[in-house]
């Protein structure tokens, strides 16, 4: 994500500022030339050169060059400043990438690390499910139970990592939620999404997102059986979806809560990750339901970042 911001840098902050310092000398000049025209310089220049003859011609003359020539010498300086922060930049952002493969490959292989050992704690714990003692069973059990969390949270580690790593896209709000229900885990579940067919610029993790929202209503919602996607125009030209299931809802005290890291049933990391996802292109979320009703998730999305 470092190295995409810094590439962003360098494509978007140096030509902006050449172009506005270009402008900004275009400017002057005309609004030099217009005050020169209005005063009639140029005429009282000439006959000031008629009347002092060669010496004042020649005056004027070497004004000009000299002027020319000032010109000529801070543009020169200009550019090789602008050639020097490039130059600093781009070094940085070699380092950056390369510090961030380094720590990229360190991420993956602890992780890699951390499952093998998970396995085995898979294993010995199953072993100690087959005794006779019924204490030990349980404390078996307890060993599971944590070691499936660890796992998790692994895998989190691992999605979070992807996190704007990759350029945004477009993506079709209908076909996001129709892909996701298609999971085996949501075959039961009803989705209507008959007001979305249009399109939102957002990560490439964007259906991770969809999906976790989905899971978030099928397991928190208790008696969860439909979800109901809805779109409808905001205000300042925004895009309002509503996701809306037929659960138990969410009490007015937590809906402050949820999206924070580790507030949950189970990781803690669902709606925090959905959250995450969304504000790489300021998109935010929110839910907005009544208790009882069901829950009611409000997806904003800004001008510019969704189309029909």
């Amino acid at each position: 994500m470092e190295g995409f911001q810094v590439s962003k840098i360098l494509s978007e902050d140096i030509p902006n500022s050449i172009v506005l310092e270009i402008l900004l000398l275009i400017t002057f000049s005309t609004i030099v030339f217009i005050v020169a025209v209005s005063f009639d310089v140029f005429e009282l220049s000439y006959q000031y050169c008629v009347e002092s003859g060669s010496k004042g011609f020649q005056g004027l003359i070497i004004l000009s060059v000299i002027l020319v020539f000032a010109l000529m010498i801070f543009s020169f300086r200009r550019w090789k400043e602008y050639k020097t922060e490039l130059h600093m930049r781009l070094h940085a952002e070699e380092g950056l990438k390369e510090a961030n493969r380094k720590l990229s490959l360190l991420t993956r292989i602890t992780r890699h690390d951390i499952k093998n050992k998970i396995q085995a704690i898979y294993l010995y714990s199953e072993l100690l499910g087959y005794s006779e003692d019924d204490q030990t069973k349980e404390n078996a059990a307890i060993i599971m139970n944590e070691a499936e969390s660890i796992e998790n949270l692994i895998s989190f580690t691992k999605i979070y990592e992807e996190l704007g790593s990759t350029e945004p896209q477009w993506y079709n709000i209908a076909d996001a939620f129709r892909e996701v229900a298609c999971s085996e885990e949501f075959v039961t579940l009803k989705i209507l999404t008959d007001t979305c067919d249009v399109e939102i610029y957002a990560d490439p993790l964007f259906s991770k997102a969809i999906y976790n929202l989905i899971e978030n209503a099928v397991r928190h919602g208790d008696y969860t059986t439909s979800i109901t996607i809805t779109c409808e125009k905001g205000p300042k030209n925004s895009l309002l979806i509503h996701c809306k299931d037929n659960g138990v809802g969410i009490p007015e005290e937590k809906k402050s809560l949820i999206f924070n890291e580790g507030v949950g049933k189970n990781t803690g990391l669902g709606l925090f990750l959905i959250q995450e996802i969304l504000s790489i292109t300021q998109i935010s979320i929110s839910e907005v339901g009544i208790e009882g009703e069901g829950a009611d998730f409000l997806i904003s999305v800004p001008e510019g970042h969704w189309k029909h």
